[in-house]
């Protein structure tokens, strides 16, 4: 069962990718090169619905305007949203004009949607709306309902708190992590979860399915838009950056991009979380391909091919909580609150600053290392 056919495509000359659409472009042809498919087309209740998706997307608003696909040719009279929804009809129709029956038609969002899946291909209904993890995804569950994603990709409400008064925290939000990777920025993830606040870590959702939050980001530095505009209704980013493995790079807005933090979100609450550098350059030197990712990327502090020495990654991570002091010392409208994830006052820290109870605070992603060093 080939579920999606359509991808973006990345090009280096452009940050912002293309669309592919195979079955858009090459509908003719799939279909004589398999006679005895059954092909299922999936559509929204209406073009609208399905071009409103689009837009709240970080990236596919801007992807399919650069791309050429047949039948979408954006005109500048005419609003985007307009176009995307009047191509989505059109390709409905299309579709079911040249397969006839031959096509199943599934609208994603009618509450028949389940039974009419099970009585064509006689797989149970209750899987209906099953995500890759295998969790149920209730239909309109997203809409209107906060929620929490981690790194994993698993989606969960806040618990409210036994009382059964609305979470709060103290200090304003959003509430930023920026600190580096391997320095409990899970369990800064799961501290605020615990405490009912909605929050997300490496992965960001809007509404269905999930991305990187740095990905997202990324793309809203480069479009000149606040920096996580349509990441995902959040109150607390645990961790906004985020590495490409096929160049080995890393991307560290809480370096890079501070200033832009402070234009988007001049009330915004800093967290560092920091723990002993030598115990920081041990885990990095051990995590995966961290290390490497930290080489080969040209990061202020820390130019690329540097850090392969000890001291040179050692001094760059010591530096970066200086240079945060400075940040906020010159931008009092920030809160920078220091946590030592080594120390274990961690937990009474967090909750003088925030007011959530510190029994939330519990240490997560924890290596085992051996004294073996790291290969580059």
């Amino acid at each position: 069962f080939w579920s999606q056919l359509g991808f973006l495509k990345y090009e280096a000359t452009s940050s912002i990718p293309k669309v592919i659409l195979p079955q858009v472009d090459h509908l003719a042809t799939i279909v004589n090169a398999y006679p005895e498919a059954t092909f299922v087309l999936t559509v929204r209740s209406s073009g609208k619905v399905w071009a409103d998706n689009v837009m709240n997307h970080f990236i596919l608003k801007d992807a399919f305007k650069v791309s050429a696909i047949e039948g979408l040719s954006f005109k500048k009279e005419e609003p985007v949203e307009r176009q995307l929804a009047v191509f989505h009809d059109s390709h409905m129709n299309r579709v079911i004009n040249f397969l006839g029956k031959r096509v199943l038609v599934i609208d994603f969002g009618s509450p028949d949607a389940d039974t009419k899946a099970q009585s064509h291909f006689g797989i149970s209904r209750q899987f209906w709306g099953i995500d890759m993890h295998g969790h149920l995804v209730k239909r309109n569950e997203s809409y209107g309902r906060k929620f929490s994603i981690s790194s994993g990709g698993i989606r969960a409400p806040p618990p409210l708190p036994v009382d059964g008064s609305t979470p709060w925290m103290k200090l304003p939000s959003p509430v930023i992590a920026v600190g580096f990777p391997k320095t409990g920025t899970t369990s800064l993830f799961g501290y605020f979860h615990c405490g009912g606040i909605p929050s997300s870590h490496y992965r960001c959702s809007r509404f269905r399915g999930n991305f990187r939050c740095g990905d997202c980001v990324r793309h809203n530095i480069v479009m000149g838009r606040p920096m996580f505009q349509s990441c995902g209704k959040f109150d607390v980013w645990a961790e906004i950056n985020v590495s490409d493995k096929s160049d080995e790079v890393i991307f560290l807005p809480q370096v890079e991009n501070l200033y832009l933090i402070h234009k988007d979100y001049p009330n915004a609450t800093l967290v560092l979380t920091k723990r002993d550098p030598d115990a920081w350059v041990k885990s990095v030197r051990h995590w995966h391909h961290l290390h490497r990712f930290f080489i080969n990327t040209e990061i202020s502090g820390l130019p690329a091919g540097a850090g392969k020495n000890y001291e040179e990654l050692r001094s760059f991570f010591v530096e970066h909580t200086k240079r945060l002091r400075r940040f906020v010392h010159d931008h009092p409208s920030h809160t920078l609150v220091e946590v030592d994830i080594d120390k274990e006052d961690a937990g009474e820290v967090l909750q003088d600053a925030f007011g959530i109870d510190k029994k939330c605070w519990g240490k997560s992603n924890v290596g085992n290392y051996d004294e073996k060093s790291s290969k580059i």
